[in-house]
């Protein structure tokens, strides 16, 4: 639809708009797919919490039961409420594992997404720059950055020629 009033607006350089509209949607697109695979991360590293906070409270649980067994002495109930231990205790070290490299990976994650929400920060200043160079659109740069700019820019554009940007 850009496209359409940019040509019908009269300017040359419509290939401009659809390069900026082109790199916009593959910037959103990354963005929605990121925010989900960091929700998703996010949602993993939780779960992970939790089974090392069940762990511990199974562990806890059983050395109560292992101190029973051997207030009592008799040899059956210790022999299970060891087995019991080892078993948690095994449990234990790797959801903690589990919760360390999910820890790392979310650290891992978040870093990455900012770098990359940094480069559409900038890829979407540039767009700006392009459409304003290739539509000659000096001083109507949108100081709102981001992808309402290109939009705004083309908006004014298709305004100066006296279509309706509405």
């Amino acid at each position: 639809m850009r496209l359409k009033k940019a040509r019908s607006a009269g300017s040359n350089d419509w290939w401009g708009i659809a390069l900026a509209d082109g790199r916009a949607a593959v910037r959103e697109a990354e963005e929605h797919v990121g925010s989900a695979w960091l929700a998703n991360l996010q949602e993993d590293e939780c779960e992970a919490r939790k089974a090392v906070e069940v762990c511990v409270q199974l562990r806890k649980r059983m050395l109560r039961l292992l101190s029973a067994a051997e207030r009592s002495g008799e040899p059956r109930p210790i022999e299970e409420a060891r087995t019991g231990l080892a078993e948690i205790e095994e449990a234990f070290d790797m959801s903690r594992a589990t919760h360390t490299r999910a820890l790392r990976l979310l650290a891992e994650e978040r870093r990455e997404r900012a770098a990359v929400l940094r480069r559409h920060e900038a890829e979407a200043v540039e767009d700006e720059r392009l459409i304003r160079r290739r539509c000659g659109l000096r001083g109507m740069l949108s100081r709102r950055r981001g992808e309402m700019g290109a939009a705004l820019l083309l908006a004014a554009m298709c305004g100066r020629r006296g279509v309706h940007a509405g």
